[in-house]
């Protein structure tokens, strides 16, 4: 199982760190540094993303959550991979065991994969 920790505390699936969302979605097709790929999942904290976001809800991963202690994460979502130069891309899937989002302090709405490693064979 892959952990994801969040550090978009402004994203309306992030809870504590913790992702809720049932699934992501890391986009650059072609990036070659963190910077140029996206996790196209991240929606502001707003009451019609809130609506939205039921949608793409991890709710299993919710109540095992509840029901377990902060250190045992089990809240984490698929996460699909566009970055086909990434080491840890396998046919779309990410296959790092961490995976950690962050947000661009001067740009609220750039969200990226600090995960990303360029690949040799690319």
């Amino acid at each position: 199982m892959t952990i994801l920790n969040c550090a978009a505390m402004s994203c309306v699936h992030n809870e504590a760190g913790m992702c809720q969302a049932g699934y992501i979605l890391i986009e650059g097709k072609d990036s070659t540094i963190t910077t140029e790929t996206k996790c196209s999942s991240y929606k502001p904290n707003k009451f019609i993303n809130q609506v939205k976001a039921l949608v793409n809800t991890n709710y299993v991963g919710e109540v095992k959550q509840l029901f377990s202690s902060m250190d045992k994460v089990k809240m984490n979502p698929q996460i699909n991979c566009q970055a086909s130069k990434c080491f840890f891309n396998s046919s779309g899937k990410c296959e790092s065991r961490n995976v950690a989002i962050s947000i661009d302090k001067s740009n609220q709405s750039k969200v990226m994969c600090e995960t990303f490693v360029k690949s040799n064979n690319t």
